[in-house]
């Protein structure tokens, strides 16, 4: 089976937005090395994702973060980043 959607939750403070990016709805990504974990994501999405809904020093959460794919990009965007994990091993 290949999933060909991934849901995404995004929230704001306040009503305004504060990029004017658009953001397509279909990624054309790259098949992650799952080395690390099974689950690991590839880092094509986030940076799509990320770098349109987000500007500089704004926060991103990861409630779920896994290998931590979308922490790694989050920094690398010079944005703060909240991850949590409940599997210690991961």
């Amino acid at each position: 089976m290949v999933v060909t959607w991934k849901p995404l939750l995004w929230f704001v403070k306040g009503t305004k937005l504060r990029t004017t990016e658009y953001i397509r709805d279909s990624v054309q990504s790259s098949y992650p090395d799952k080395t690390l974990h099974n689950w690991t994501q590839s880092t094509v999405e986030a940076v799509h994702v990320i770098s349109r809904l987000t500007i500089e020093n704004d926060i991103v959460l990861d409630p779920m973060m896994g290998t931590a794919t979308t922490g790694i990009v989050s920094l690398n965007l010079k944005r703060q980043f909240i991850g949590i994990e409940k599997d210690s091993e991961t």
